[in-house]
């Protein structure tokens, strides 16, 4: 079953909602991580440490949640949310854990340097060069459960007394 590919705009509207979530869920951490962990300014050496450790900390969870959630949920949260899903564009399936975190990384660096985005405005499938690179696409799918196979028992359950 093929599904329209997800416009600039609606992939953009949801790394704006990835974006939200990612600072509402590590706000919080890094606050408590700061209070308790962060050296003092006047010692350089430990606090240039810290900063690259708490850099790291950032950046392999944003990259191993959304690698998660692209894998298991067929998308990022703000994917989700819109009704998009990444797929491999051979198959249709989700993405296994692996081209998953390979994905979210160069999805990382083709956002970063804007030249990966662009590749949507001449792409017929509206691929992105992280999206090219890793033989996927992000289709609009709103209806997660029509796919959903039932059985006998589930179905007269839906039928709701109607007369056969």
């Amino acid at each position: 079953m093929a599904y329209p590919y997800a416009s600039i705009f609606t992939r953009g509207m949801a790394q704006v909602l990835n974006a939200m979530v990612i600072i509402a869920c590590l706000s919080p951490v890094l606050y408590l991580f700061n209070s308790l962990f962060q050296p003092s300014v006047h010692q350089p050496l430990a606090y240039a440490l810290f900063s690259m450790l708490r850099s790291l900390l950032v950046f392999s969870s944003v990259v191993a949640c959304m690698a998660w959630f692209n894998h298991r949920y067929g998308g990022t949260p703000g994917k989700c949310l819109l009704g998009l899903k990444v797929v491999n564009e051979k198959t249709g399936e989700y993405l296994n854990m692996a081209q998953a975190v390979t994905r979210v990384v160069l999805a990382l660096v083709s956002m970063a340097s804007v030249v990966g985005v662009l590749f949507m405005l001449f792409d017929a499938r509206k691929r992105t060069l992280h999206d090219r690179l890793m033989g996927s696409i992000v289709v609009v799918h709103e209806d997660d459960y029509a796919e959903l196979p039932l059985n006998s028992d589930q179905l007269d359950s839906l039928d709701h007394g109607h007369p056969q």
